[in-house]
C-alpha cells in the first residue's frame, strides 16, 4: 500500500439542480408587457406563450405538469385495456393472449420481460454464469491472517439450510507499533445480495469510550456512501486513548432476492472488502500500520443451501 500524506476528514456531499430560462427571442411591444415563456421544470408542452418546452418520443404523451408519460393503453373489447405491443410485453400473457416465450434454459419473464437467470452455486464459483458474466469468486471465511485490519465471519444465521444474516466482524492487531491510531474512518465495500443493517462495537472499544457516528439522514451508526461502500467513523472527543487491540466493531448484514433480474437468493455470493485508501487512522502516522498491508482480500459468502 502507497504512503499517503493528508488531513483526516469526513467529506460532506453537495448538490447542483439546474433549471431552464425563459427564451430571450420572445416579442417586445411597447403597449403590454412581454410574454415570459415558462419551462421550468417542464420538458414538453406549451410554454405560456404560444410556443413548446419540447415533445415527447412515441408511445408517450405530454402531462399537464409538463412531462413525458406513457400513453393509456385504450380499452379492448371486454375492458383489457392494453396489447402486448401496446405495453411493450415480450413474454408472458396479456388478457388471454401470450405475449411471447423466453428461449433457453437460463431466460425467464419477469415482468413481461425475457431476463436471463444465471446459473450459480458455490461449486462453479469462477466459473461463466450462462449470462455473460461470471459466476462470482469462491467462499473465503477470513480475509487474511497476520494483517492488522482483518475482516471474518464470525455467526450465521440459517433458515432450511440457508444462510439469511450474517455477522461479519473488523479486527484490530497492531502489534508492536509506536505510534497507536485514536480514530479510524473504515470504509467497508459490500457487494452481492445483501444489505448491512446494523453495527455494534467490540467490548474493548467501548470500554476505551470510543464510539460510532451517527448517520443524522438514517439514524444508523454508519453511513452508505453513493458508490454502495459503508463508511464507519469510529473516534471520540478529547479521548485520545489508543483503538484496542481486538474486535473493533460487527457488521450484521441480511440476504436478499434480487426479485427484478430474476436472481435467487442463494445464487449469488456475497463480497465484503476494506477499502485501502488514505488517511484511514488518526494521527496520521499511525497510517503507516497499513502501508503494504493486503487489506483488500475480500470475505466471501455463498448462502446456498449446504454452504458450510
Amino acid at each position: 500500500m502507497a504512503r499517503f500524506v493528508g488531513v483526516w476528514s469526513l467529506a460532506g456531499a453537495a448538490w447542483l439542480a439546474v433549471g431552464c430560462g425563459a427564451r430571450d427571442d420572445a416579442p417586445i411591444s411597447g403597449d403590454a408587457p412581454a410574454c415570459r415563456p415558462e419551462c421550468v421544470g417542464r420538458v414538453c408542452g406549451g410554454d405560456g406563450c404560444g410556443g413548446l418546452c419540447g415533445t415527447c418520443g412515441g408511445g408517450q404523451s405530454c402531462s399537464p405538469g409538463g412531462a413525458c408519460v406513457p400513453t393509456p393503453p385504450v380499452a379492448g373489447p371486454g375492458g383489457c385495456a392494453g396489447t402486448c405491443a401496446d405495453l411493450g410485453l415480450t413474454c408472458g400473457e396479456r388478457c388471454g393472449v401470450s405475449c411471447g416465450t423466453c428461449v433457453g434454459a437460463q431466460s425467464s419473464c419477469v415482468a413481461g420481460t425475457c431476463v436471463c437467470r444465471p446459473a450459480c452455486s458455490e461449486a462453479l464459483c469462477t466459473q461463466p454464469d450462462g449470462c455473460g458474466g461470471s459466476c462470482g469468486p469462491c467462499g473465503r471465511a477470513a480475509s487474511c491472517g497476520a494483517c492488522v485490519l482483518r475482516l471474518s465471519v464470525v455467526d450465521e444465521l440459517k433458515v432450511d439450510g440457508q444462510t439469511r444474516e450474517v455477522l461479519v466482524a473488523v479486527d484490530f492487531a497492531p502489534g508492536k507499533a509506536t505510534t497507536l491510531p485514536t480514530m479510524a474512518d473504515l470504509r467497508v465495500s459490500v457487494s452481492g445480495p445483501v444489505e448491512v443493517t446494523s453495527v455494534a462495537l467490540g467490548a474493548e472499544v467501548v470500554a476505551a469510550k470510543k464510539r460510532l457516528y451517527v448517520d443524522a439522514s438514517t439514524g444508523k451508526p454508519f453511513r452508505t456512501l453513493p458508490d454502495g461502500t459503508v463508511q464507519l467513523l469510529l473516534f471520540s472527543t478529547g479521548n485520545t486513548t489508543p483503538l484496542p487491540d481486538g474486535r473493533l466493531l460487527v457488521l450484521r448484514a441480511r440476504f436478499r432476492s434480487d426479485v427484478a433480474s430474476g436472481l435467487a437468493l442463494g445464487s449469488a455470493p456475497a463480497v465484503f472488502r476494506l477499502v485501502e485508501r488514505e488517511e484511514t487512522f488518526a494521527p496520521a502516522e499511525a497510517d503507516a500500520l497499513l502501508w503494504g498491508g493486503g487489506l483488500a482480500e475480500p470475505v466471501v459468502l455463498w448462502p446456498e443451501v449446504g454452504h458450510d
